[in-house]
């Protein structure tokens, strides 16, 4: 029911969501290599959600360490959400990417505002057209620095935290 609130509130996608399903619905019960305790009683689940949890803060808290610096003059919480979620890039790489959504808005008049979310409903190809026609327009080089998030699903830190509790379990018992 937490998980569906999560894809209600758009902090996680579908295929995430099915994920977890499928994961709680197939290993309710697996008894990993090393600490068992928790996954004894059923609660598998919760714990590759929360080996998910920690691989994602610890790769927060190492954004915030490489970016934290370029963050200069912003107010405190502006600049510690955005060095945690955020990645600067040249325009030109993000018209050529995939899966980044823009932290950097650009206005029709060339004027820059930084957001701190994407909604996970917002399609990138439609941003790197419109950055693309920016820089067609003079408005942006190519060469000019933007925020950019990465749209990953967070699949790959649930597949991380299933590994994990198949190997460690979590030392509790």
């Amino acid at each position: 029911m937490i998980f569906f609130a999560f894809y209600k509130l758009s902090m996680m996608g579908g295929a995430d969501l099915f994920a977890l399903l499928i994961l709680g619905l197939a290993n309710a019960r697996v008894q990993p290599l090393l600490f068992g305790g928790l996954s004894e009683v059923g609660l598998e689940p919760l714990v590759v959600v929360l080996y998910a949890s920690v691989s994602i803060v610890i790769t927060g808290v190492l954004n915030l360490i490489r970016n934290l610096r370029h963050t200069k003059g912003l107010p405190f919480s502006v600049r510690l959400l955005l060095s945690m979620t955020g990645k600067r890039i040249k325009v030109r790489d993000f018209v050529n990417s995939k899966f980044l959504f823009p932290l950097t808005e650009v206005d029709s008049q060339g004027e820059k505002r930084i957001r701190l979310s994407f909604s996970i409903d917002e399609d990138d190809r439609e941003w790197r057209d419109k950055y693309r026609e920016l820089m067609m327009e003079g408005k942006l080089s190519g060469e000019d620095i933007i925020w950019v998030a990465w749209g990953v699903p967070v699949l790959p830190f649930i597949f991380l935290g299933y590994l994990l509790s198949i190997i460690i379990g979590i030392p509790i018992s």
